[in-house]
Formats: structure tokens, C-alpha cells, sequence
């Protein structure tokens, strides 16, 4: 700050100038202006050291501070609540007071007090005998008092906060005024656009359905084109398809969602049944001529078929899969758990290959579980032997998978294995997934009566049951009632 900027100050606030004082005045400043510069040059690691501790010293106080007025509102407080708490209750400040401070400090209540041990009857008076020391050495008027203190300062501050809230409504007013001229400006001018919009309406609407119509027209034009073609093509095919299912409502050739529904179903039992005598015929002659290079195992590959590989050794000597002609109990097992089912031993000896992928798994070698059981825990169970495998499962058959009872092919038996009473046998994978796997191991069915010596006796028996399940097969399937399942 200079001399002359001090000079003019002191002139605006109606001070005279004295030149010989203004010089004595310029010395002294310009003297104090060295003495700093020396202190600062001198002194400046300690101005530093001695600011540091300052600050700190500053911050925790007010640290300390703000702690004290936390505590002062909230004692103030207190003591308001207390004072309407007697109110309440009917009960003079102090006692109520007293009583408030002891039970919250031992933690119980005034019955604890009245009915409890003597020792808590004893505490209880005398922490009552404290307070009302306490309370008489600070005496409780002067306490009172400043408690009110404390409050109207505190009610002060609420006004503050509460003029601020109406300063905020009043400069909202103030900017709505500014911006839409007054209150309803901005009203009147989304009110205006809003009645010219209805006005227009009209012509907007016949402007978009002028425009637009041509465009449907021809649309419309090309899907009715397009619906008469595929019905031309569509429809002789349905009545071919009705003339071969011998389906009335097929020959009608309607083209509608139920006509088409009905010849998928037709296709897809007949692939399914042509699916099924092409697996048999080529398990029957994989059977029969039980010779290499025969071209069976090409053309079984083609089909998507497996096929036993056959040694020309017999029976049980290795011309089974490993497990059917080396275990012949799991035969026998199998065949007493279909007496007790009523599930078809080929069926039961299928799944059983299919759970333990052709009787190799380690769940079959070391726990005697041949179709994937579970225990209570969620693990798979471990039986001491296959007969009291058996036995668990065709419990289990028979308990929760009563409709498996009865069932003549694989078909039936993976849709009874879905509809437990207790849930899906193979839980969220489908049943056109799980049947699959089974029509996949149906080469095990053959090996169920490959229990002799003699391959060719071998090849007889395994045809002869092959001949009597496709016949009994098309006999079922030739049911209208299967036709319509």
C-alpha cells in the first residue's frame, strides 16, 4: 500500500493533511517495511514452523468447538423432551429426570427395578442418589436457563434457514417473471400452440392417410398375391397327404393352421417309423452275418446308426459290448426288474447302457449304479452289488415313474420319464433330446439275448426278436389312435 493511496483514503473520510506529519508517517512505514523484510529473510524457517503449529493448533480447536456446540444442542434437546416427557407422565423434572437417567444406564426397566434381584433395586438408588447430587451442585435453575439459552440460539438459526427457503421461492418468482413476462406466460403460449394443433389436426391426418394409402394398397395387393400362390402350392399337397394318411380333413385341402399342424404330424411319425426299420434291419443283419467287411458298418455310418462290432467270436467271448456278454447278471437283473416294472427288458437294458455309455462308466465299476441314481445329498448313490441296484430301481420306477408301466417303445418311456410325480428323471434337458441318446444305444437291445455260444443261435434268436418287435410296432402304429397321438 502507498503513501498516497493512505492520503487519499484518509482525505475521502475527512481527515486534514499535514505534510510534516505525512513525511514522519513515510519514514515510520518505509523503516517497518525493512524490519519485515529482515524478519522474513532471517526468520522464515521459523515464521514457517511456527504458522504449521498454528494451523494445527487452530484446526483442532475448532475441531473441539464444533464437538461442544454438537454436544450443547443435543443436551439442550434432551432436556426439552425430558421436560415433555414429565409432562406426560405427570411426574416433577427431576424425578423424571433421575429415574430416566438411572434405568438408561443400567439398562432395565422400571419392572426390573421393582421385581428384579435386590442387587439392581440397590444400583438403581444409587445412581437416583447421583444425579440428584450432581444436579444440586450445578444447580438446576441456572441449568434450565442455560438450556434455554442454548435453544433460542438454536431457534435463531432455524429462522435463517427458513428465510433462505422463502429467498429461493422469491428469485424462482423472479426468474419466471423474467423469462415468460408473468405467472402464466409460458402457460398462454403452450396453451396457444396446443388449440392450433387440434385445429390442424384435420388436415395433418387426411395429408398422412393420402399419402400413405396408395402404399397399403400395394402391399396389401402383394400379400394376397403371395397367399394365393402358396395356398395353390400348398393345398394339393395337403390332399395328397390326406389321400395317404387317409385323413379327412386333410383332403379337403384347406390351407389353415390346423391342416398344416396335421401333416407334420403325419411326416413325422413316418419318418420316425422308417428311422425305426432301418435301425433294426441293420442290427438284424450286423446279427445274422456276424462277418467283417460286410459294408454294414458304411452303411450304418450313412444312417447315423450304431452298430455292435462283431468279431466273429461268440457270444459272451467278445461279440457283445463289453458288460452285456461279459456280466450276464446285468441281463438277468434287468429282466427281474422288468417283471417287477412292467418296463420291456430291451427298454430297461437301453437306458442302462445309455447312463453308463455302453456299461464302461466309472460310476458302473466302482458304485454299482447303472442308471445315473441319486442319494438324498444330490451325489450319485453306491449300491453294494447289482441286484440291490436293481432293486432301487425299479423302486424308484414304480414311485415316482408310475406311467413308465406298460410302455412298449423308447418313445413312451422318455415321455414318462418327464412327467415324474417328483420331477423330470433327466431334469431340464428335453425329451426328444433324452429319447435321442436312447434309439442311440439300441444296439444293447439285440445283446440282450446274446447270452449263448453259439453265434448262429445268436444271429436266429436276435432276428426272430427283431421280426416280432417291428411287427408288434406296426400293428401299434397302425392304430388310429396312434395316428391322432
Amino acid at each position: 500500500m502507498t503513501p498516497e493511496i493512505i492520503k487519499s483514503y484518509l482525505c475521502e473520510l475527512g481527515w486534514n493533511v499535514d505534510n510534516e506529519g505525512q513525511r514522519k508517517f513515510e519514514d515510520a512505514l518505509r523503516v517497518a517495511k525493512q524490519s519485515v523484510s529482515m524478519f522474513s529473510g532471517e526468520y522464515a524457517e521459523m515464521a514457517k514452523v511456527v504458522v504449521g503449529a498454528g494451523a494445527a493448533v487452530l484446526t483442532t480447536l475448532t475441531a473441539i468447538a464444533t464437538g461442544a456446540v454438537a454436544m450443547g444442542l443435543e443436551v439442550a434437546n434432551s432436556d426439552l423432551k425430558m421436560q415433555l416427557l414429565a409432562r406426560q407422565m405427570f411426574m416433577s423434572l427431576p424425578a423424571m429426570r433421575e429415574m430416566t437417567f438411572a434405568l438408561d444406564a443400567l439398562g432395565v426397566t422400571a419392572r426390573d427395578v421393582m421385581w428384579g434381584p435386590p442387587e439392581i433395586a440397590r444400583r438403581y438408588r444409587q445412581l437416583v442418589a447421583d444425579t440428584r447430587q450432581v444436579m444440586a451442585e450445578l444447580g438446576p435453575e441456572d441449568f434450565e436457563h442455560q438450556m434455554f439459552k442454548i435453544r433460542e440460539l438454536e431457534f435463531e438459526f432455524t429462522r435463517i434457514k427458513n428465510l433462505l427457503k422463502l429467498t429461493a421461492m422469491g428469485v424462482v418468482q423472479s426468474l419466471s417473471k423474467a423469462l415468460t413476462g408473468d405467472e402464466s406466460g409460458l402457460q398462454n403460449k403452450l396453451s396457444g400452440w396446443i388449440d392450433k394443433f387440434i385445429k390442424d389436426i384435420p388436415y395433418i391426418a387426411n395429408t398422412i392417410a393420402t399419402t400413405l394409402a396408395p402404399v397399403i394398397r400395394d402391399v396389401w395387393a402383394i400379400f394376397k398375391d403371395l397367399g394365393h400362390i402358396v395356398v395353390d402350392i400348398v393345398s394339393p399337397g395337403l390332399r395328397l397327404l390326406g389321400l395317404i394318411f387317409g385323413d379327412p380333413k386333410l383332403l379337403s385341402g384347406k390351407v389353415n393352421i390346423e391342416n398344416i399342424g396335421l401333416a407334420l404330424q403325419h411326416i413325422s411319425h413316418t419318418l420316425r417309423q422308417v428311422a425305426d426299420v432301418v435301425t433294426e434291419i441293420v442290427h438284424m443283419i450286423s446279427s445274422l452275418f456276424n462277418l467283417p467287411g460286410m459294408g454294414l458298418d458304411w452303411m450304418a455310418k450313412k444312417l447315423g446308426i450304431q452298430v455292435p462290432q462283431t468279431s466273429g467270436t461268440p457270444a459272451g467271448a467278445g461279440g457283445a459290448p463289453a458288460g452285456v456278454a461279459t456280466n450276464p447278471e446285468i441281463v438277468q437283473q434287468a429282466q427281474r426288474v422288468a417283471g417287477m416294472t412292467g418296463v420291456p427288458t430291451e427298454t430297461i437294458l437301453t437306458q442302462w447302457a445309455m447312463e453308463t455309455g455302453g456299461f464302461t462308466s466309472r460310476l458302473f465299476r466302482d458304485q454299482m449304479n447303472l442308471a445315473g441314481i441319486k442319494d438324498k445329498s444330490g451325489g450319485f448313490a453306491s449300491y453294494p452289488s447289482l441286484s440291490a441296484f436293481a432293486d432301487a430301481y425299479a423302486n424308484l420306477l414304480n414311485r415316482n415313474f408310475p406311467e413308465t408301466r406298460g410302455t412298449t417303445d423308447l418313445h413312451g418311456f422318455a415321455m414318462a420319464l418327464q412327467h415324474g410325480r417328483t420331477g423330470s428323471y433327466y431334469g431340464t434337458e428335453s425329451e426328444q433330446s433324452y429319447e435321442g441318446k436312447l434309439r442311440a444305444n439300441q444296439q444293447f437291445t439285440i445283446n440282450i439275448y446274446a447270452q449263448t455260444n453259439d453265434p448262429h443261435e445268436h444271429g436266429r434268436i436276435a432276428a426272430e426278436e427283431v421280426y416280432k418287435k417291428m411287427s408288434q410296432r406296426q400293428q401299434v402304429q397302425s392304430n388310429p389312435i396312434y395316428a391322432t397321438s
